[in-house]
């Protein structure tokens, strides 16, 4: 993808036709317990899930919500097991899918995310998705999205 393409673009399209999430929604993004979720495929391994064996377990995790939009598209869906791992891959997005998200997509390097720059991105997006008590970073263009990294590594990390 080119950065100046996606300017005007909102920040949760460009994600969602990223390699990294492709797809995935709006909710699952926002889901802030991917962790919770990926220790149980360890636990009690895919095919378990598929199988409906821990079904209360993880809707305890991912609420109501999340869980019906899984058995629409995972439990129906002509190759399940793939489709699991995208719904479960699409959960969450933190600092980090952030920075790869630029690194794969858009060809930034790893050198601008210095530890200094990193730590200046925790410190200051401490809620992130969320950029502040009520908009997420899926609200805002690519373009602002940008800036706002910009910002808050006091120009530290340039992409433009």
């Amino acid at each position: 993808m080119n950065i100046q393409d996606q300017w005007d673009v909102k920040f949760l399209d460009v994600v969602r036709q990223s390699e990294l999430k492709r797809g995935a929604t709006r909710e699952q993004l926002l889901f802030p317990d991917s962790e919770e979720v990926e220790e149980l495929m360890d636990d009690y391994g895919y095919e378990a899930v598929l199988e409906r064996e821990h079904d209360d377990e993880l809707e305890d995790i991912l609420g109501e919500e999340l869980m019906e939009l899984m058995e629409r598209s995972v439990f129906s869906a002509e190759h399940p097991r793939q489709q699991l791992i995208s719904f479960i891959n699409g959960l969450g997005f933190h600092l980090l899918d952030w920075i790869v998200l630029l690194e794969t997509e858009f060809g930034v390097s790893s050198t601008k995310f210095t530890g200094e720059a990193t730590k200046k991105m925790e410190k200051r997006l401490s809620h992130f998705p969320y950029i502040d008590k009520e908009t997420s970073i899926f609200d805002v263009t690519f373009g602002e999205a940008i800036e706002l990294l910009e910002r808050v590594t006091d120009g530290a990390v340039r992409i433009r």
